[in-house]
C-alpha cells in the first residue's frame, strides 16, 4: 500500500524561525554534528558544549535563550537563530552545520504518520512553508516537493524502522506498566514541590491553554500522551475522540480546555505542570522542564520504548487514529 504522500510534498522555507523557537525543547545533535559545530568556531569540542549546549540525559542539545514575543510573554529561541541579520526574517547563523533535526524538518517520522498530523503540524507550529512552492519531483532544489524515493524515504530510514501502529502499540502497552506509573508519579511529586517553594502566581486564566493566542506550544513524548489518556480514561472516565482534537486544533486551544478550565487537571502532563504566565518563574521552570524531560527520555531508555518528541495535539490525534486490541 502507498503512502499518503507517494506524490510527494511541498515545502519551502520562509525563514519565519517558527520551527526554531517557542516552548522549552531541544536540538539534539551527534558527535559529528557538534564536532563539526566546534571546528565553525573555532572551540576544542568540550569549550563548544560547555559554551552552546547542554547535556539532557545521554544526549547533547543546542541551548535556548529566552526572547520576548507578543503581549509581554516569553518564548525560547535556539541560540543559533538570528532575527536581526534580516528585518522580518529569522535566520540560523550556521545553516550550513545546523544538526540532521534541523535539516529534516518539517519531513519528522512523526509528522508523515497521516495527513491529518501533517496538516496539524502544519497548523499549530504554524509553519507557513509547509505546502508551498512548486510540485516537481525530479528537483533537487529546497523549494520544491519532496519526492517519495528520494529524500523522504531516506529522512525516514534515518529516524524509523517502526510504523505508527506499532508505535502506538507500544506506548499504549508500556502506560499500564506499573514503572511508568511510578515515575510519572514521582515526577509529579517533584514538580509539586518546586512549585510549592517557589510559589509562581497563577490567576487560572486559562490563557497559557490557549496555545496560538497565548503563543505556547505544548511537546510531549508519544508514551507520556498514552499515559495521560490512559489514567483519563480509567480513573476519570474521560475519553477524547478525533473530532474534538480537530475541533481544538481549529480553535488553537488544548481539547481538555472547558469554560477556561483544564478538564484534565489531575492528570494534566509535565509539562503543565511547570509551565507558568509568571515571569518570574522563567528561570527554574526552564532548568526544571529540562531536568524533568531527560527523565523521561532516561525511561523510555530503560523501557526500549521508542522515543517520539511531539506537539500534545498531535501526539493525541496519534493515539486516537488507531485501535490498540
Amino acid at each position: 500500500m502507498s503512502e499518503w504522500y507517494a506524490d510527494g510534498l511541498r515545502f519551502e522555507c520562509t525563514s519565519c524561525g517558527n520551527c526554531c523557537s517557542g516552548p522549552p525543547g531541544a536540538v539534539w545533535m551527534s558527535d559529528e554534528e557538534s564536532r563539526a559545530l566546534a571546528e565553525r568556531f573555532g572551540l576544542p569540542l568540550a569549550v563548544f558544549l560547555e559554551k552552546y549546549a547542554r547535556k539532557l540525559g545521554t544526549r547533547w542539545s543546542l541551548n535556548e535563550v529566552s526572547v520576548g514575543m507578543s503581549g509581554g510573554r516569553r518564548g525560547f529561541d535556539c541560540v543559533f537563530l538570528d532575527r536581526t541579520r534580516v528585518p522580518g526574517k529569522a535566520l540560523c547563523s550556521v545553516y550550513e552545520l545546523r544538526p540532521t533535526q534541523c535539516r529534516t524538518w518539517p519531513f519528522w517520522p512523526e509528522n508523515l504518520d497521516s495527513e491529518q498530523i501533517w496538516e496539524n503540524v502544519k497548523r499549530v507550529t504554524p509553519c507557513p512553508g509547509m505546502g508551498a512552492g512548486s510540485c516537481t519531483p525530479s528537483s533537487r532544489s529546497a523549494s520544491s516537493v519532496i519526492p517519495i524515493g528520494t529524500q523522504v524515504r531516506r529522512q525516514r530510514s534515518i529516524h524509523r524502522s517502526l510504523m505508527s501502529v506499532e508505535l502506538v502499540e507500544q506506548w499504549s502497552n508500556a502506560a499500564a506498566l506499573r514503572e511508568v506509573r511510578e515515575f510519572f508519579f514521582a515526577a509529579r511529586v517533584t514538580i509539586d514541590a518546586r512549585v510549592s517553594k517557589e510559589r509562581p502566581l497563577c490567576i487560572a486564566s486559562g490563557a497559557c491553554c490557549n496555545f496560538e493566542q497565548h503563543g505556547h506550544r505544548l511537546y510531549v513524548s508519544g508514551l507520556e500522551a498514552a499515559f495521560t489518556l490512559l489514567r483519563l480514561d480509567a480513573c476519570h472516565g474521560i475519553t477524547l475522540d478525533a473530532r474534538a482534537i480537530d475541533a481544538s486544533v481549529t480553535r488553537g486551544d488544548c481539547p481538555f480546555l472547558v469554560r477556561g478550565f483544564c478538564g484534565a487537571h489531575a492528570e494534566r502532563p509535565l509539562g503543565c505542570r511547570i509551565y507558568f504566565c509568571d515571569e518570574r518563574a522563567r528561570v527554574w521552570q526552564n532548568e526544571l522542564y529540562e531536568t524533568t524531560h531527560a527523565g523521561v527520555q532516561a525511561l523510555h531508555d530503560t523501557l526500549a520504548i521508542p522515543y517520539r518528541y511531539m506537539e500534545w495535539r498531535a501526539a493525541l490525534a496519534m493515539l486516537r487514529s488507531i485501535e490498540v486490541a
